[in-house]
């Protein structure tokens, strides 16, 4: 199975940027752009990539033991954005400040950890946590863009569990399913 670990946004802030990307949409003709549907928006925290059936439980119980340590995460979406910076564009995310990619730093870290402890075998990144949800990718760079900023966003929430998912590729985007749901404190 090809497995992450997310979490997942409330239908409020998924509505108001669908909303927001109404509006956007029709400047992002180049590039051949590839739309994200609003379903399958969330913020992945832990890639995991292709596990066995028998990492299953280690990977539930280091999800679980992680959600009982930390009270709802405060989430804030800042803004609509181009990204990378200061380089050819390759995708459209929602972008979240700065306080909630270290809030989520720290959880992403604390997770990884158990699962280490557990024996759970997945590829670790070393950069900075960057929270964010991509909303369109291109089939091509962009360069020369004026404003990395689509549309600015005041969108906060508190997260309520932390998800496991599964992801299935297929012909035309990957599809989602949510195996398993932990609350947070």
């Amino acid at each position: 199975m090809r497995l992450f670990i997310a979490i997942n946004l409330p239908e409020q802030i998924k509505r108001i940027i669908s909303q927001k990307m109404d509006k956007i949409q029709p400047l992002l003709t180049s590039g051949s752009p590839r739309f994200s549907s609003r379903e399958d928006w969330h913020l992945t925290l832990t890639f995991l990539g292709e596990q066995p059936d028998e990492a299953i439980g280690p990977i539930l119980k280091a999800i679980k033991e992680t959600a009982r340590e930390f009270e709802k995460p405060e989430i804030n979406f800042e803004s609509i954005s181009y990204f990378p910076p200061d380089k050819p564009a390759r995708m459209v995310w929602a972008m979240a400040d700065k306080e909630t990619s270290q809030i989520l730093g720290e959880l992403k870290t604390k997770l990884e950890d158990r699962l280490v402890d557990e024996r759970v075998k997945f590829h670790r990144e070393n950069r900075p946590f960057s929270a964010h949800i991509t909303l369109v990718r291109f089939s091509t760079t962009l360069s020369g863009l004026s404003d990395k900023i689509l549309a600015p966003l005041s969108l906060p929430f508190e997260a309520q569990t932390l998800d496991l998912m599964e992801s299935q590729l297929k012909h035309n985007g990957p599809d989602y399913e949510n195996l398993s749901k932990f609350a947070f404190l």
